[in-house]
C-alpha cells in the first residue's frame, strides 16, 4: 500500500492529542506517517511529541515556536512536510476508527481526486 501521511494541528490540549495520535498509531494498516503541527503549546505537548517521536519513528512534530500561526495555517505546514501518496487529516479532538485508513485506501481510484466517509458522533443529542 502506498504511504499515507496523517497531519494532525493541536494547541494545548494534550490529553486529547494523545487519544487522536493513539487511534492513529493503532491503524490497521502500517504504511503511514503521523505529523503533528504543535501551534505554541504551553502545557507538555512538546515534551510529549519528543518523547513519542523518540519511541516511534511514524511520528513527526513541528513547533510553531515563533508564535501562534491558527490551525488552518498548521495544517498546510504538516501538509507541506508530508511525504505520503496521500494526506488525511486528523483534528487533536477526532479520533480514527482502527481501520479508517485501510478504508480510504482500498476505496481509493486513479480516476478519483478524493475518497471521504461518513463521520460518527458520540454523546451528541440530535
Amino acid at each position: 500500500m502506498p504511504l499515507v501521511s496523517v497531519y494532525i494541528p493541536t494547541l494545548s490540549r494534550l490529553e486529547l492529542l494523545k487519544r487522536a495520535l493513539s487511534s492513529v498509531l493503532a491503524q490497521s494498516m502500517v504504511d503511514f506517517e503521523v505529523i503533528v503541527v504543535d501551534d505554541g503549546s504551553s502545557d507538555g505537548t512538546l515534551e510529549y511529541l519528543a518523547e513519542i517521536g523518540c519511541i516511534n519513528s511514524k511520528v513527526k512534530y513541528i513547533s510553531n515556536s515563533s508564535g501562534k500561526h491558527g490551525a488552518c495555517r498548521s495544517r498546510n505546514i504538516a501538509i507541506h512536510a508530508a511525504s505520503g501518496k496521500f494526506v488525511a487529516g486528523l483534528d487533536d479532538d477526532d479520533y480514527f476508527h482502527p481501520n479508517r485508513l485501510e478504508i480510504l485506501i482500498s476505496n481509493y481510484k486513479k480516476e478519483y481526486g478524493f475518497v471521504a466517509s461518513n463521520h460518527l458522533v458520540i454523546g451528541a443529542k440530535v
